[in-house]
């Protein structure tokens, strides 16, 4: 008996989806809060990017790309054509996003009081990286990644990671999309 549901385990895994590792590597940053020296927070990632391949040149994607991020109010703060990076890290922000609610965009938990991204301090970090696609050249891949932290602001209490909702990631491959319309 033992053994035939050692053989149903067995291939069982044999026939689980397997996982690719991520792409990215995982990185730590010190964080600045307040335009200051950098801070104690340190930030590792392991979240994936959502990654886009666009029928435009690397060339028109670059230039487009900070309006995109004016269009969504995300400051930008690193801005490195080498490397074709993009973004801002640890923008500190509370309920909003712009316009838009944070609990639109990551998930920082909930209390009785409702979503915490609606109470809390908000260190969030958007960066893209930009590069001419590996399977045709004449193409562009625009990988973004969404990471945030968050802590009461009642309460003198630890960052605690949030996690992306994926929706603006979504919405800034849609305002691309749209700005590097024909």
């Amino acid at each position: 008996m033992r053994t035939l549901a050692l053989l149903s385990l067995a291939s069982l895994a044999a026939c689980a989806p397997t996982q690719t590792p991520s792409t990215l590597t995982p990185e730590s940053e010190r964080v600045r809060i307040g335009g200051g020296t950098p801070s104690g927070l340190r930030m590792t990632s392991n979240t994936a990017a959502r990654v886009d391949t666009l029928w435009a040149s690397l060339d028109r994607v670059w230039k487009v790309l900070p309006g995109v991020f004016a269009t969504l109010e995300i400051p930008i703060e690193q801005f490195n054509s080498e490397a074709g990076t993009l973004g801002h890290s640890g923008l500190k922000l509370y309920r909003r996003l712009g316009k838009i609610p944070l609990t639109r965009y990551i998930d920082c938990g909930t209390t009785q009081i409702g979503p915490n991204a609606d109470s809390y301090e908000v260190l969030l970090t958007v960066l893209t990286k930009v590069q001419r696609s590996r399977a045709d050249s004449s193409n562009t891949t625009v990988a973004t990644t969404v990471e945030a932290v968050a802590r009461p602001i009642q309460f003198r209490g630890d960052y605690m990671r949030c996690s992306s909702k994926g929706a603006l990631e979504a919405r800034l491959a849609e305002v691309l999309n749209v700005q590097l319309a024909p």
